[in-house]
């Protein structure tokens, strides 16, 4: 059931992410601050990439008419993004 709730709210919990990520990025050092402003972006492609594809209508529809790819794609291109992010983040972690 939980499940449920979460991925039914993932534009919410994605906006809220990006709202987040956006602020701590204002307020972070400049060394640090273009990584977290792109684990920001990160969350705003991914949930462009949503909308997009609901209102494509990617994948067959499941029995409540939603469009299941369109999510799949949303969290795709968000955890690529992120992963790319964190890729360029982690040598300075050293």
């Amino acid at each position: 059931m939980l499940s449920t709730i979460v991925a039914w709210a993932l534009p919410l919990w994605m906006t809220l992410s990006a709202i987040g990520y956006a602020l701590i990025a204002a307020t972070s050092a400049p060394p640090w601050r273009r990584s977290v402003a792109l684990l920001s972006s990160a969350q705003v492609l991914g949930m462009a990439a949503l909308f997009v594809g609901i209102a494509m209508e990617v994948g067959p529809p499941d029995e409540y008419g939603d469009h299941p790819a369109a999510f799949g794609l949303g969290t795709l291109v968000t955890a690529v993004a992120t992963v790319g992010t964190l890729f360029q983040v982690g040598p300075s972690l050293r």
